[in-house]
């Protein structure tokens, strides 16, 4: 259908825009916000398959195969095992590439450098000023009646009824009314720091202090905060961290020595 296009274009496929420089995961972010990882095209769709599978479930977060204008597969973040092919992929508001890092290294060949220089080029063009916000219901509903006076009030410590703290790390979890004036009757459910299962696919450590697209309860300032997706693309492997440091430092002593 479109094998006559030049990879490294969008094109429509059931009306959502696709970028055909296949293969490549779309990982979800926040609404209309999805993530790309480019694939090699040498990589058999076994492994493929495979690499998206364990990508899903070490980010915890909806993750997308995608191996041509045809091919669409989706893997739940929190049952990967439940994937399924879809008749087109998701409809997107912005892309990025290069922040989540891959469950395994991909080597990079002249094939994969040119979609991705390509990409880089479309990226740019679709750069805004645009501010990108999370849930604005912080994953909650309204308050039924019956939800009003089950819930209602705080207990002896001025938390809100329904939280209590987790044991193992004392943070609090549970459902509750949002006690902000700007969420009356808002029940929301609420994550302890133990139950922050979205991890680096690369090196195992939490992609935020929290569970992404989910809330957490501070004692400090009594509020119940929502941790947006895109927190997660700030993340940095400690490895990765520390060599960056390194070229930092040869740099500026590159720098030094010209002048």
């Amino acid at each position: 259908m479109y094998s006559n296009l030049v990879s490294g274009e969008l094109v429509s496929v059931e009306g959502v825009e696709v970028f055909n420089g296949f293969p490549y995961l779309m990982t979800y972010i926040v609404r209309s916000f999805y993530h790309l990882t480019f694939l090699p095209a040498t990589w058999c769709r076994h492994f493929l398959f495979k690499l998206a599978k364990l990508q899903a479930a070490q980010n915890k977060l909806d993750t997308f195969l995608v191996l041509n204008e045809m091919t669409f597969i989706y893997f739940p973040g929190r049952n990967s095992n439940n994937d399924r092919f879809l008749k087109k992929p998701p409809a997107w508001g912005k892309l990025v590439s290069d922040r989540l890092q891959p469950v395994y290294p991909i080597p990079e060949d002249l094939d994969l450098k040119a979609r991705n220089d390509k990409w880089q080029k479309i990226e740019e063009d679709l750069i805004d000023d645009d501010f990108i916000f999370g849930d604005p219901t912080k994953g909650g509903r309204q308050a039924t009646p019956k939800d009003l006076e089950q819930l209602k009030g705080f207990n002896e410590d001025g938390v809100p009824t329904g939280l209590y703290k987790c044991p193992a790390c004392e943070f609090y979890k549970g459902t509750c009314l949002d006690p902000s004036p700007c969420f009356q009757g808002l029940k929301v459910k609420v994550r302890c720091r133990c139950e922050n299962d979205n991890k680096c696919a690369r090196c195992g450590q939490p992609l935020s202090q929290f569970r992404l697209n989910a809330n957490y309860y501070d004692e400090k300032t009594r509020s119940i905060w929502y941790v947006p997706g895109f927190t997660a693309l700030n993340h940095v492997c400690p490895d990765l961290s520390k060599k960056r440091i390194i070229q930092r430092i040869i740099k500026k002593r590159e720098v030094k020595d010209e002048d």
